[in-house]
């Protein structure tokens, strides 16, 4: 009986890893470099993706404006909070029939509000994570980092907030419920 349990439970590793590395195969990496001005870089990078791929943004610092995206379960990724720095940085994503991205890993300074909008959206999305992230404005006042609208649910986590009078700004509804 033993042996069968431990050649059951290593072949149901063997399988699972297999899945795993199986997942990632085909998603593209696009590289975004961290100098200078990146918001035409970024956004274009993310206007290539589809679903599964990653953007990442290298070390450095850097400036950029607001980007955005409809519908992608896409991943931006920096290297890591004060590793990747990018002063301005913005995102809107619109999201009514899915939300499995994700933004990590970066500091951030005097951005607008990041907004995650599912406007209109009866039943709601969920699936999103923003984590590994420090927002940090000049000084405190009606500051908001994270704008979320509409019926979604996802994760913030591992972030922080420096002079964000609203950090976290949540508006939940949908018209006609």
């Amino acid at each position: 009986m033993k042996i069968v349990k431990y050649k059951t439970q290593g072949a149901f590793i063997i399988l699972a890893a297999v899945s795993l590395w199986n997942s990632n195969v085909n998603a593209a990496i696009r590289a975004v470099s961290c100098s200078g001005e990146i918001t035409s870089n970024l956004q274009s990078a993310i206007n290539s993706s589809v679903d599964g791929d990653i953007v990442n943004v290298g070390a450095g610092s850097c400036s950029a404006g607001g980007v955005s995206w409809s519908n992608k379960n896409i991943t931006v990724i920096g290297q890591g909070i004060g590793v990747t720095n990018v002063s301005g940085l913005s995102f809107k994503v619109t999201d009514t029939t899915k939300a499995a991205f994700r933004i990590s890993g970066m500091s951030v300074g005097a951005a607008s509000p990041w907004t995650i909008d599912s406007v209109g959206v009866k039943t709601g999305i969920k699936g999103w994570r923003i984590d590994h992230i420090a927002w940090s404005y000049p000084s405190c006042g009606q500051n908001i980092a994270l704008y979320v609208n509409g019926i979604n649910w996802g994760l913030v986590d591992h972030s922080t907030f420096k002079n964000a009078g609203n950090a976290i700004f949540l508006r939940a509804w949908a018209e006609g419920t």
